[in-house]
């Protein structure tokens, strides 16, 4: 074996362990407490068009999509937790001092716990639908985009502001056990809002999420 080739050798000793202990170091590197990242799913789930597994991350400004019989939950600051339910699209905004999720069909619900994880003094938190945004400071809740025209939204245990989509009629919507609204689009493009009581859920519905994180909701008190 010549000079030369025992120089390579050495070279190839020296730097693949180099590449090595890199990626092992970027694997190590923390996720920012905003960043979501799938804790569960059954079914048929997809990020951008691609399948999703447990473990992966949600890109910013993402557009997940679940099948029909099919689910997943995403956790982010590990005690915030949302469920995006059969046949729904949804776009997954979570960034640095503000969250925000479009849902464009379908159902999802929410146990927010700890917002301060998206790192910022005052964190926002909106939920947008056709018909309405609903403004978040830590509750559990559950969305359902009844229609093009309908929205429904069940502060099941707190308080969220809800507006409708032409930016007025807004109110304060809070409940400790279930408390419902439905923001309808008439035909001359106002926005009505009704109580239609708790529709689609029930306490078992959040009590699973809840344990996802492990959590508790105290029904007819207070969120802590």
């Amino acid at each position: 074996m010549n000079s030369k080739t025992l120089l390579l050798l050495g070279l190839l000793v020296w730097v693949i362990p180099g590449f090595a202990g890199g990626e092992r170091e970027a694997e190590k590197k923390p996720l920012p407490g905003y960043t979501g990242i799938v804790h569960y799913l059954e079914g048929k789930v997809s990020m951008n068009g691609e399948t999703l597994v447990i473990g992966d991350t949600v890109d910013p400004g993402a557009a997940l999509t679940t099948g029909e019989d099919s689910y997943c939950e995403i956790v982010f600051g590990g005690k915030n937790v949302f469920r995006i339910l059969e046949s729904t699209v949804a776009i997954i905004d979570l960034e640095r001092g503000r969250g925000n999720i479009r849902v464009d069909r379908g159902s999802m619900s929410f146990l927010l716990k700890r917002l301060s994880a998206l790192d910022a003094e005052e964190p926002e938190f909106l939920v947008d639908t056709p018909s309405a945004a609903f403004g978040v400071r830590g509750t559990a809740f559950y969305v359902v985009i009844e229609s093009a025209a309908s929205s429904y939204v069940c502060a099941c245990n707190g308080s969220l502001q809800v507006e409708d989509a032409a930016g007025g009629n807004i109110q304060e919507l809070t409940g400790y056990h279930h408390n419902a609204l439905r923001i309808n689009k008439t035909g001359d493009g106002t926005f009505e809002f009704s109580a239609p009581g708790r529709l689609y859920h029930d306490d078992d519905d959040l009590n699973i999420l809840a344990k996802s994180i492990d959590e508790r909701i105290p029904w007819g008190s207070k969120e802590d």
